[in-house]
């Protein structure tokens, strides 16, 4: 089934116009059920949700275990966000004035949200794991006045605030602590947010309605190469976003979401609120990631929304456990996934071996999980089909970016037993391929490549106070260039298939782009992060690794080798065993012999955002990794390829 339709007037160096067939005879979708702003859709979830359980919280028991969820209902949110907005207006706040969210995802995270917008005012999300140094840099250029935050982030929003002139006002999401007020300085105002929200109760504003073109938020992206971009985006950005991924995720109000993705990243907010739009509930995770899977259980979620990250750990523990429950089991599951596989793909919505073999694995997930969605990074063929097969959801890749408002692609329920692609494009969007000669990519050649260019109403509207780089991706007539390399499919679905960013070439003239390189070579079994790393002026790459521990410890146990990842470090066996991993998994992918690492660094100890090496979406800090490893990459250089393949004297 083709699944997008493309024009034939197209200019030298670009292929065709493609957009979603339900687009066809019609505009792009701006809006849904003449829904306009995030105003509009709020009072639209409470007029007719109002009962509906709406923002679930973890309880914590008297012996400090974890227990059940308890809701907020949407007609309470409604009462504490009117109240909140009216008193954001009595602090003398107005419309267009930006408000600062810098807290992990929790119930009082979309109050602010939904009680600025009622007042007009753009929020400015922080992700709640920046430090000081990221704090400071947004606070002081989008120049907020105001800041909500938790109690836990307050620290680090106290530490930077002599540095933060616009600063006037913090508002805690928590009670206030005894010595909240000594790490101030005089001139900053401190509120809690319960005395605020009873205050606004009192002293009721009536709304002060945005318009569609008016900006919702200033979203700042990771900043792996930098200082973060502040992305502009209007109400009309989301709203279409929220439309058009309505088509794609057909929620209820029966629906449950897990939120754990930072609300701080457009991808989880356009999640949100396409659940608000449908009435169904989210419950927030307790915000420690070795609780995540007991807050699953917990809460029985029917959306689980993630990154290749996640689902690749899901993946590979599922298949450790296996391994090690002895040679029936593991022949058992894999006859039972082949054979469910093949059932599926000719047509079967069930099987069983749910049963038998794969209930365990659902149970794991809460038992009630109807789709899955991944998105941020391409995840890999195996691993999708595999979470298509043991869980029976709806596994669903998607594209898109903070500048698309997360719209791009997405792949059709139509379509739900195939997988390696994104989909087609987004009913928000149009899209077409331009050519990268550099890179031997042509729109003209069959099949159709090129970096992807997205235009319509989910494209931004521009960088914050940054017109250079805004002119150097937005196009006139709104083409945002996106970096990204696309293939189209014959059935009209996009594969993504390289990156045109941190591209260089090798001494000896290839084009290498290494983010689509560790993309591939992060599905090896002995690996959890990794980082490529060349040179033009050498003819190899280098990889930096940190083994995982899950899979590397009962490896050195059976062979006899120190169990502690500090001493395997050093160790010549594990190199070899890491080697040979990115070999074979890049061979098993097609990986040209230029493209694989041929000397590792190796790194026992994980990258973390604390450490620096992360960004506070999880993504590496390319040049904070660099930098750290420069003096290891220099020597290792001078030591032989593990190939064997003597060094070309340049």
């Amino acid at each position: 089934m083709d699944v997008n339709r493309q024009s034939f007037l197209h200019f030298a160096g670009e292929g065709p116009v493609h957009r979603n067939v339900l687009t066809e005879g019609c505009d792009l979708v701006s809006n849904f059920d003449g829904i306009n702003t995030v105003h509009e859709l709020g009072q639209y979830a409470f007029k007719n949700f109002k009962n509906n359980k709406f923002l679930g919280t973890r309880s914590r028991n008297a012996d400090g275990t974890w227990g059940g969820y308890n809701f907020l209902s949407y007609g309470d949110v409604e009462r504490l966000g009117s109240a909140f907005g009216s008193a954001l207006r009595d602090l003398g706040l107005n419309a267009q004035d930006f408000v600062g969210i810098y807290s992990i995802n929790r119930s009082e995270w979309v109050v602010t949200m939904l009680a600025s917008v009622q007042q007009s005012m753009p929020i400015v999300p922080l992700y709640d794991t920046l430090g000081p140094d990221a704090v400071k840099y947004i606070v002081n250029h989008a120049e907020l006045s105001t800041v909500v935050c938790s109690a836990v982030a307050f620290p680090k929003l106290a530490t930077c605030s002599p540095q933060c002139p616009s600063l006037k006002r913090i508002i805690l999401m928590d009670a206030i602590p005894s010595n909240a007020r000594s790490l101030l300085p005089s001139h900053i105002e401190l509120y809690s947010m319960s005395e605020l929200i009873e205050r606004g109760s009192k002293t009721p504003r009536a709304p002060t309605p945005p318009t569609a073109e008016d900006l919702f938020c200033i979203m700042y992206t990771s900043g792996t190469t930098g200082d973060p971009k502040g992305v502009m985006l209007t109400h009309r950005n989301v709203v279409s976003s929220v439309g058009s991924s309505r088509k794609d995720i057909n929620l209820s109000q029966d629906d449950m979401h897990i939120s754990y993705l930072p609300m701080a990243h457009i991808y989880e907010m356009v999640i949100c609120m396409v659940g608000l739009s449908s009435g169904c509930a989210a419950g927030f995770w307790r915000g420690d990631i070795l609780g995540l899977m007991e807050d699953i259980q917990a809460l029985r979620p029917t959306l689980l929304v993630g990154v290749p990250r996640v689902f690749n750990r899901i993946y590979d523990k599922v298949l450790a456990g296996v391994g090690d429950a002895g040679k029936f089991k593991q022949m058992l599951f894999n006859y039972a996934l082949s054979s469910k596989l093949a059932a599926l793909q000719g047509g079967a919505t069930s099987s069983i071996w749910d049963k038998i073999v794969f209930q365990k694995i659902k149970d794991l997930m809460g038992g009630r999980i109807r789709y899955i969605v991944s998105g941020s990074a391409p995840l890999g063929y195996d691993v999708q089909m595999f979470l298509r097969t043991v869980t029976g959801a709806l596994v669903k890749q998607g594209y898109g970016l903070t500048e698309t408002t997360a719209n791009g692609n997405v792949q059709m329920s139509c379509d739900p037993n195939s997988a390696g692609h994104v989909g087609p494009p987004s009913s928000s969007c149009e899209m077409k391929l331009v050519d990268v000669p550099e890179m031997g990519y042509f729109s003209r050649n069959v099949p159709q490549r090129g970096e992807i260019c997205i235009r319509g109403h989910c494209v931004f509207k521009g960088y914050y106070k940054a017109q250079d780089k805004t002119d150097e991706v937005l196009t006139k007539d709104g083409w945002f260039h996106t970096g990204d390399i696309g293939e189209w499919q014959e059935n009209g679905v996009m594969k993504i298939i390289d990156r045109k960013k941190n591209i260089f070439k090798l001494a000896q003239g290839e084009y290498v782009a290494v983010e689509m390189i560790e993309t591939i070579l992060i599905r090896a079994k002995y690996v959890m992060q990794l980082f490529v790393h060349g040179d033009s002026l050498k003819d190899y790459l280098v990889a930096i690794v940190v083994p995982d521990a899950e899979t590397v410890l009962p490896w050195a146990r059976q062979n006899g080798l120190p169990e502690d990842m500090t001493t395997l470090a050093q160790h010549p066996r594990l190199q070899k065993l890491l080697y040979d991993d990115l070999v074979a998994t890049a061979t098993a992918s097609k990986l040209n012999g230029f493209q694989i690492p041929r000397q590792l660094i190796i790194e026992p100890n994980p990258w973390t955002i604390d450490n620096g090496l992360l960004t506070p979406s999880m993504k590496a800090k390319r040049p904070s990794i660099k930098s750290h490893y420069q003096a290891q990459i220099d020597e290792i250089y001078n030591k032989p390829r593990l190939d064997g393949v003597p060094t070309a004297k340049l």
